[in-house]
């Protein structure tokens, strides 16, 4: 259990430092009203980006996810943000990410997987079950602090 909250805690890191925002250059002698971040954001992480994060590819897996995970920002005047995601979207990865590991597991000591789940006495809606379990408002929630550097966001965990 603890192994998935350490993977969710790692990718919850991994996605704050590739959230990146670009704003546009006013063309010359255009004006351009100031523009601000602050206030409340959406965006949706799909299964691309998630095995991106988790360095799929450089560990030699195709993980093929096919989901998507919403993710709300919350940016304020003095510069701390709170990011919050949903929570369907995050069960049905922590799911996925539960069900890729049974299967590496039986894959990498040369059993099935109901070899693996006889062994562990559980049945596989018990071992989805327990790598939802952890998937609590403290995992869903994390706040940190936000800087601007030309037409880069930076989001840091705390």
């Amino acid at each position: 259990m603890k192994t998935f909250t350490k993977i969710l805690s790692l990718l919850l890191a991994v996605m704050m430092l590739l959230c990146l925002v670009a704003c546009d250059k006013p063309a010359a002698g255009e004006n351009k009203k100031e523009e601000t971040v602050v206030g409340k954001w959406e965006g949706t992480l799909n299964g691309d980006v998630l095995e991106t994060a988790l360095g799929a590819a450089e560990l030699g897996l195709d993980m093929d996810l096919d989901i998507s995970v919403s993710l709300f920002f919350e940016l304020g005047e003095d510069g701390a943000v709170k990011m919050i995601f949903d929570e369907a979207g995050m069960k049905k990865f922590t799911e996925e990410i539960a069900l890729l590991t049974l299967e590496a597991m039986a894959e990498g000591f040369g059993m099935t997987v109901e070899e693996i789940l006889s062994g562990m006495e559980m049945t596989k809606e018990e071992y989805m079950a327990a790598a939802v379990e952890g998937l609590d408002q403290e995992a869903l929630e994390s706040a940190g602090t936000y800087t601007i550097d030309g037409d880069k966001l930076t989001i840091t965990d705390t």
